[in-house]
């Protein structure tokens, strides 16, 4: 399962407020499973989901939206449809609604009804470019499926190539890539000691070296902190990544390049 936890914040605030608004939204709805009796043991307490969600990386996905109005428009779509969520207010704004915080759910579960958010800060995604068989697309267009990938369905025979910012990924890749090393490593590590023995640090420069252990690596089974980055999973997109065969930097730049089909 993918199970991930959304935030969806307003641009409007400042950064102070911002940032503690994320962090009370990312806590609330897994608190509050504990709450009503706090003599339950954790496992009692929290759903199926949850669980999953705190066992693994705890992958959170903050959305931006502009203002209070939209908020407010996002709060019901989300109680339209049944979806379980904690609203953040802030006493400085007079109780003015500052995010969402939706309790861990499998992402397939509740990403139709946060369609058109946009990531947190993705403004240098539109710095990212997108050729299927040659010809330039519309990045925005393009999603990817884990399920074709791992099982190496190679679509329609169609081509494609991501170009990537490497500045894009200095945060967003290393972050997701160390919250998934943490999770290996507190159960053993992933039986590869030349990855386990890696830092933070290092992922972007062995990346940009090319390094042939880590992007086989990443390739293999571990493509998703990378993609996450700059990609949604399947969803209401163009055209959906099928596969993957390489990754390379040259100059500031990642490329990657597989199969891909239209939806």
């Amino acid at each position: 399962m993918s199970v991930v936890q959304y935030i969806i914040v307003r641009k409007d605030l400042d950064e102070g407020v911002l940032a503690t608004q994320v962090a009370h939204a990312s806590v609330a709805p897994v608190t509050n499973q504990l709450r009503p009796d706090m003599e339950r043991t954790i496992e009692d307490a929290l759903d199926d989901a949850t669980k999953t969600w705190v066992d693994g990386p705890f992958t959170k996905i903050v959305l931006e939206v502009p203002d209070k109005d939209s908020l407010n428009k996002v709060e019901e779509i989300l109680a339209a449809n049944g979806i379980e969520y904690d609203v953040m207010r802030e006493s400085r704004l007079n109780g003015e609604p500052t995010s969402i915080g939706l309790k861990p759910y499998e992402k397939s579960d509740v990403a139709g009804c946060l369609n058109g958010l946009k990531l947190l800060g993705s403004k240098k995604r539109d710095e990212v470019k997108l050729k299927v068989d040659g010809k330039e697309e519309d990045a925005a267009q393009i999603a990817y499926s884990p399920l074709d990938i791992n099982q190496k369905n190679y679509g329609t025979g169609k081509r494609f190539v991501l170009e990537i910012p490497e500045s894009l990924l200095e945060v967003c890749f290393a972050r997701q890539f160390e919250q998934t090393m943490r999770s290996y490593r507190s159960h053993g590590g992933t039986g590869n000691d030349y990855i386990d023995g890696l830092t933070e640090s290092a992922l972007l420069p062995n990346l940009h070296r090319n390094d042939p252990h880590f992007t086989e690596f990443l390739i293999g089974d571990h493509y998703e902190p990378l993609l996450n980055s700059v990609l949604p999973q399947t969803g209401d997109k163009k055209t959906t990544i099928t596969s993957l065969d390489g990754i390379f930097s040259e100059g500031s730049k990642i490329f990657i390049y597989g199969g891909c089909q239209d939806n």
